[in-house]
């Protein structure tokens, strides 16, 4: 409770004070453990505007914005039942802002361009990208060499996972 206060008195205007931040990210997990839903909707938009129009000002870590992402777009595809459009505009937004606040080379750029494709699955008129966008992911892989045996295999499985995707994105548009 002590950390909702905190949010709600100092959050105002859509994004996120820069002293309410640690407490919003406890909230956010607090309400994903607890299921509160429309709550966890709230606080996940209030972090997400937060990350994309002021990135710059605060300290966001790749598993933060990840997770953030990934507790965002469930509770709007499943909970809020969005229309596509709106998962759409956050899956670009998503891939968009890390690869300008961690760099092109950063893990996370590869993460949110696979949420994109896997989003753009979901709508007929996407098919093409997300095609386009595994096959980006793909050659973005095979041409990054890595040096440790734990990267290494997480690559490979991202690039099976990647193929088996991309495998079924021709045969759905064939």
């Amino acid at each position: 409770e002590y950390y909702i206060e905190i949010v709600t008195t100092l959050n105002k205007g859509g994004h996120c004070h820069h002293d309410a931040f640690e407490a919003a990210v406890i909230v956010c997990r607090y309400y994903y453990e607890e299921k509160q839903w429309a709550e966890l909707q709230k606080i996940c938009a209030v972090l997400w505007e937060t990350f994309i129009h002021h990135h710059h000002e605060f300290k966001f870590t790749e598993e933060m914005i990840t997770t953030l992402y990934e507790r965002y777009i469930y509770v709007l595809e499943f909970h809020a039942k969005v229309e596509f459009s709106i998962l759409y505009k956050l899956s670009v937004q998503y891939r968009e802002t890390v690869t300008k606040y961690f760099g092109v080379s950063a893990a996370i750029v590869i993460t949110a361009m696979i949420a994109l494709a896997n989003v753009c699955e979901k709508n007929e008129k996407h098919y093409h990208e997300s095609v386009t966008i595994y096959e980006e992911v793909i050659k973005k892989i095979t041409t990054t060499t890595t040096t440790t045996t734990t990267t290494t295999t997480v690559t490979e499985t991202i690039t099976e996972t990647v193929k088996k995707r991309l495998s079924k994105m021709y045969i759905t548009i064939i």
